[in-house]
């Protein structure tokens, strides 16, 4: 109902939300398909993204969409002291690159199956001097294997390994067009854990495909429960009940308030190697609270 209702607003009032509806419009932004680098906040150095794809990040100057997730997850891991990440459906890597602007010697590796932007999170790498990130450009589901990936063409941001994304995917649902189809390599993220390193804090990010990435990663969950940031658009309830099971505590990702049920973008906090972590939440929730009612009773 949430995603739904913030999907209806960004179709009002989002103009490249609408104009990509249109053929000859895609057409057009074929032709404006050019790297850019840009900075973001948060970010060291310039991040490199597509021109026409990523139009609504340079208008804003790297500041549109999820700025609240933003500021938390840097609060997260400043908080949680953590030094390793995965970024996993990264994109053009926003999150992976503030991880390591904030924690200098932290290790990032980054999983994008889309080749337009992992060349783009090459450029990145290529152009910043940063040591310990890897790109693995493959997708993360519950096997090691080849499988379908729909393109999001469009704005680059939705594409999917799910089963049926070429009629759930994002740019089918609310751009009418059937997404091109590409085989990709796939992996999970047990297996990377054990040839790579244990992350300290995950973010999940796959367009519809989570229970697939978290089926590839429940054994790295239980040997050493990280903090998982992830969108969860198809709000499956098995992922709620086995992240209960294994002794998580949820949040929503943009307040930071306790949640009982999944939101569109989620924090999992293990109860036990998270609780400092927790118990601060609480506390700047409860001072959020006290500001509020002293503010309105003024």
């Amino acid at each position: 109902m949430i995603a739904h209702l913030l999907l209806k607003i960004r179709e009002a009032y989002h103009p490249l939300f609408y104009l990509r509806r249109y053929r000859l419009f895609r057409e057009f932004v074929k032709l404006l398909d050019f790297t850019i680098g840009i900075r973001f906040p948060f970010v060291d150095h310039k991040i490199f993204i597509s021109f026409s794809k990523n139009a609504s990040l340079w208008l804003s100057r790297g500041e549109a969409g999820e700025q609240r997730e933003r500021e938390n997850f840097l609060e997260i891991v400043s908080r949680g002291g953590f030094t390793t990440f995965y970024d996993v459906g990264a994109n053009v890597g926003v999150y992976a690159f503030m991880f390591k602007s904030r924690v200098e010697r932290g290790r990032v590796l980054l999983f994008e199956p889309d080749p337009g932007n992992a060349a783009r999170i090459r450029s990145t790498i290529a152009n910043s001097s940063l040591g310990d990130v890897e790109l693995l450009e493959c997708a993360a589901s519950d096997k090691k294997s080849r499988e379908d990936f729909y393109v999001d063409e469009a704005s680059s941001a939705t594409g999917t390994i799910r089963d049926d994304g070429a009629l759930t995917s994002f740019h089918a649902v609310y751009h009418g067009v059937t997404p091109n189809k590409i085989v990709v390599d796939t992996v999970t993220l047990d297996e990377i854990a054990l040839s790579r390193f244990d992350p300290d804090i995950i973010k999940i990010d796959v367009e519809g495909a989570e229970a697939k990435a978290f089926a590839g990663a429940w054994k790295l969950i239980q040997r050493r429960p990280p903090a998982i940031m992830f969108e969860c658009s198809t709000f499956d309830v098995s992922i709620r009940e086995k992240l209960l099971a294994a002794g998580y505590e949820l949040f929503d990702m943009e307040t930071l308030e306790s949640a009982s049920r999944l939101h569109l973008n989620n924090l999992a906090l293990h109860r036990q190697r998270h609780r400092d972590l927790i118990e601060a939440i609480r506390k700047r929730d409860g001072a959020e609270a006290r500001r509020l009612a002293e503010t309105s009773g003024a």
